[in-house]
């Protein structure tokens, strides 16, 4: 009983260790049926993949490579890619408002100072807050603290700016603060307060902000009521202090009420592209309406299955053109050769002469005599654009015929060139990795 309990823990740990050990028994390679993880399809000649024997008749069949023509083919997809991308991300994310309201606009011939309803104020170097109704002002008259009382009129802590503009001092009388910064009313409080204070040293700021406000509406997460203070708000500044623009839901324009005026304003440019010459700032009663998709394009815009498609595209042509402007700025063009030989790895492919699969094998190292599996050398390659699976070009390495059809059969830039492992290795690699649980094993119920 003792014997079979322990011949059933031995099965059990060579299951476990085969189970960890499965991608060595099927590494997955073409023409072989296996697959490499308990997800993978299996993979299906004609279905999948293209097969095809590397004899004379595919030596034959062979067509001239040209790798100019390669090259400026890759440029045009390149270019090609590049405008699909722009083309993608306008239908997804930036499609145009489409009620006339938001006219489009040259973004090269944009001067901050030059739309209807802005001047040189609204530039962030020139920006000074101007006093207005109800504004608390803070007033220090230095060594006379009797001046600098810790509550104002009406109960406040400072000086109420009020209706009429203007807020009482005590020796100064009314002073008139809208309109005006801090400093030209400290300058008015020095001069009237000399008469009665030898050179009075007065300071003036703002200590709450109560008069001017600016408002957001539309395609924003939380519409608001925004205080305007003595630090420049701009339209990014309200933009986030309303919680940002809903991404699906603005058309990328946004309008600048001021004055009787609309302002256009091109919100893809300044958001997704910093272009910040439209980035105004507000001032009292500036109203910045995130300009809405009406309902049937929110609808187009939001149905989850077009989104998905649209975005899973979006990504697939920012792949494609990533891998080709790799290749196209690399300095060389390459192979890969990848399993059982010395040197697995890229392989600089000889531009001028071509090269061979056996060049391409020679420049990895050769093969690993003691492991390689002469019946699964692979040439993994998509012959052209419009394919839509590879071709897999398979060399039985089994006569002395077959090493001439390596030298004969040319390699491409950007093939993948696989020398599967022989059968007697994988197996010896499992047993490779069980051994140590074997061991554990052992000395466990020794």
């Amino acid at each position: 009983m003792t014997k079979l309990n322990n011949l059933f823990k031995i099965i059990l740990v060579i299951t476990i260790s085969i189970t960890f050990s499965a991608c060595s028994i099927v590494p997955g390679v073409p023409g072989l049926k296996s697959d490499s993880s308990r997800y993978a399809k299996e993979q299906k000649e004609g279905v999948d993949y293209k097969l095809v024997i590397i004899d004379a008749k595919a030596i034959q069949n062979q067509k001239p490579f040209n790798y100019a023509a390669y090259i400026n083919e890759k440029k045009q997809r390149s270019n090609a890619y590049a405008a699909r991308i722009k083309s993608s991300i306008s239908d997804i994310s930036n499609k145009r408002y489409s009620s006339g309201t938001s006219p489009k606009i040259n973004a090269t011939s944009i001067n901050p100072a030059s739309f209807p309803g802005t001047t040189a104020d609204d530039m962030k170097s020139n920006y000074q807050y101007k006093i207005g109704n109800s504004d608390i002002l803070s007033i220090t008259i230095w060594d006379h603290p009797e001046l600098t009382a810790p509550n104002g009129e009406n109960g406040f802590a400072g000086h109420m700016v009020g209706n009429d503009g203007k807020f009482y001092f005590p020796y100064a009388g009314k002073i008139q603060a809208q309109g005006k910064t801090a400093n030209q009313v400290r300058r008015e409080l020095e001069s009237k307060l000399q008469s009665f204070i030898t050179k009075p040293q007065v300071s003036v700021s703002l200590a709450n902000f109560r008069s001017q406000k600016v408002y957001t509406s539309g395609a924003v997460v939380t519409p608001s009521t925004l205080m305007v203070n003595d630090s420049p708000m701009t339209v990014r500044d309200a933009i986030s202090k309303s919680g940002g623009v809903k991404p699906f839901e603005y058309t990328g324009y946004a309008t600048l009420a001021r004055n009787n005026q609309n302002i256009s304003i091109d919100l893809n440019r300044m958001l997704k592209y910093n272009d910040n010459r439209q980035n105004f700032i507000l001032r009292n009663g500036d109203r910045l309406n995130i300009i809405e998709r009406d309902e049937a394009e929110k609808a187009e815009i939001l149905d989850p299955i077009k989104l998905r498609f649209e975005m899973d595209k979006e990504r697939s042509i920012a792949r494609l053109k990533k891998e080709l402007e790799r290749e196209l700025k690399s300095e060389q063009a390459k192979v890969f050769v990848m399993g059982e030989v010395l040197k697995p790895g890229s392989v600089k492919y000889q531009v001028e002469e071509g090269m061979t699969l056996a060049e391409a094998i020679n420049d990895a190292g050769s093969f690993k005599e003691e492991t390689v599996n002469p019946k699964g050398t692979f040439v993994i390659r998509k012959e052209s654009e419009s394919d839509k699976i590879p071709t897999v070009y398979q060399l039985p390495l089994a006569s002395v015929q077959s090493m001439f059809f390596a030298e004969q059969f040319n390699i491409r830039p950007r093939d993948i060139v696989y020398v599967t492992a022989a059968p007697a290795t994988r197996w010896n690699r499992i047993l490779n990795q069980m051994l140590p649980a074997l061991t554990v094993y052992g000395i466990a119920t020794r």
